[in-house]
């Protein structure tokens, strides 16, 4: 952290503001709780405050009734106490209003879920070590606040055990104690710190002009008979949260199937940001979806008739529990076509890949495979050109040149030392020759070597030919990940989609 712009900031009127927000000389007033859980909203607008806030009170005084002073340890505190409904009389007596707990002591999912109001209450009603989470289903913009500063969170552990995810909570006010007590900063200093100095410092005024990249993926995902009428009234102005699959990229398609009563496809969407898994949340994955379409609803039925969207094996539990789950391209076709049909608009609603007619004209030299076929796919697959580096020279033995085609996002001090992906073309039907193809091979696994790269592609005017580092750390001329025709790949979106997903821009970057 930058501690001249953090003490410019903490003497602001701004940051005086901020800082405030915090302090715990109004923690019995509802207007300062509710200031406080407003900070929700700006990543998670459809949070409904007046319930959290409920909640924290209730909260409150089912653990003044039971008594916190004699718990032993916060790990022992989280693991075993119960949330019930309590009542206070006219002397301030506390008494159990029902004597069935809303949480359980083993209902350690829903004590994780409820970090929102539990955090806050810990916050606001002991020693100074607790942090209120107050984006805990944008676990994605809390970690990245608190990485702008230098805050080492711990590993989120991937279990399925949730006391694992509570017991987590803890572990991430032991990290932001150890930079709190570093930096010699109040928990009032240390909240307003992540966020609202974190966020300017990331100027996430930047982050919502950038344009969203070529989708890879299509994703289905559902929503309650809640959700469909949240979404009704906010439509093409939400920007919010969704439950999604781990795998989602930034600029993937997003379809909203309207569970019972509904029973329909509602809507389609674009991921904003890539899927994030969140510890303290029920569906566990969330991504950020926006640019919303409404379209005229396709029944569970009318898709079941379809007979390429009705031949999916998803379709026999009749879309059930399908947050998260792919949709193939050629199913999404089907759905655009049924759209199209009942009268819907489909020129503003995103496509995975425009099947053309492949026609690159001539082909006489090296130079036309690069500039005719390779580069208008690279342009399909998300690349700029500025994300390749054409004929590289790298230092191979003590003057020894070695000069790939295409080297992606290199990187390096003195000399080009790493790039996730090298293509190496050849001129005419090269690769139609296993001698050529073997050739061709060698050669660009040569500079996947020098460069570490994990990928490596080789490409003639016919076809392109797509190799992936094995597990034990060589690539294997027997076994490419992808084969296929430049006339298969530009007809096809399935097949493009795998091609994509072998080397577009956005799988790539994920290996930088």
């Amino acid at each position: 952290m930058n501690k001249s712009f953090w003490t410019l900031f903490k003497n602001s009127d701004e940051g005086k503001k901020r800082i405030d927000l915090f302090s715990p000389k109004g923690k019995q007033d509802r207007e300062w709780i509710q200031g406080l859980f407003n900070i929700c909203k700006e990543y998670e607008p459809d949070l409904d405050i007046s319930l959290l806030v409920e909640s924290l009170y209730m909260l409150e005084d089912n653990n003044l009734l039971f008594g916190w002073e004699e718990i032993a340890s916060v790990e022992e505190y989280l693991m075993n106490f119960e949330f019930f409904i309590v009542d206070i009389d006219s002397t301030g007596k506390l008494s159990v209003i029902d004597n069935r707990p809303i949480w359980k002591k083993e209902d350690y999912r829903k004590k994780a879920e409820g970090m929102h109001v539990l955090s806050t209450m810990l916050f606001t009603h002991y020693d100074s070590f607790f942090f209120p989470m107050l984006y805990p289903r944008r676990y994605d913009v809390f970690s990245r606040n608190c990485e702008v500063l230098g805050i080492d969170l711990p590993d989120i552990p991937k279990t399925k055990d949730y006391t694992q995810y509570l017991l987590y909570y803890i572990r991430i006010c032991k990290a932001i104690e150890a930079f709190r007590s570093e930096n010699a900063l109040t928990p009032e200093e240390v909240c307003a710190c992540i966020y609202f100095y974190a966020a300017m410092e990331l100027d996430k005024g930047s982050e919502k002009e950038m344009a969203l990249p070529r989708p890879t993926n299509i994703w289905l995902t559902g929503a309650s008979k809640q959700d469909i009428q949240m979404l009704e009234e906010l439509q093409m102005g939400y920007t919010g949260t969704w439950a999604c699959n781990e795998k989602t990229r930034p600029g993937d398609i997003v379809v909203l199937y309207a569970t019972a009563p509904y029973s329909c496809i509602h809507s389609i969407w674009r991921a904003k940001t890539g899927g994030r898994f969140c510890p303290f949340d029920h569906f566990h994955c969330r991504t950020t979806v926006t640019n919303g379409v409404k379209i005229p609803g396709i029944s569970l039925k009318e898709l079941k008739e379809d007979p390429v969207f009705g031949a999916l094996k998803m379709l026999n539990n009749n879309l059930q529990g399908i947050n998260g789950r792919e949709l193939p391209p050629k199913a999404y076709e089907a759905l655009l076509r049924m759209i199209e049909r009942k009268g819907g608009d489909i020129s503003n609603i995103p496509v995975l890949f425009e099947n053309k007619d492949w026609n690159p004209g001539e082909i006489r030299d090296e130079h036309d495979v690069e500039e005719k076929i390779l580069i208008p796919c690279l342009l399909q697959l998300g690349y700029i050109e500025s994300d390749w580096t054409r004929q590289l020279k790298l230092k191979a033995g003590r003057s020894e040149k070695a000069i790939p085609d295409f080297v992606f996002y290199a990187s390096g001090e003195k000399h080009a030392e790493s790039a996730p992906l090298v293509i190496e073309a050849k001129a005419g039907n090269l690769l139609a020759s296993d001698i050529e193809r073997d050739k061709a091979y060698r050669q660009a696994r040569s500079y996947a070597k020098m460069l570490e790269s994990g990928t490596l592609a080789i490409c003639d005017a016919n076809r392109i030919i797509v190799y992936k580092r094995q597990k034990n750390g060589k690539f294997d001329y027997s076994l490419p990940s992808f084969e296929s025709h430049w006339s298969v790949i530009w007809g096809d979106s399935e097949v493009f989609s795998m091609l994509n997903k072998q080397i577009g821009a956005e799988e790539m970057k994920k290996r930088v």
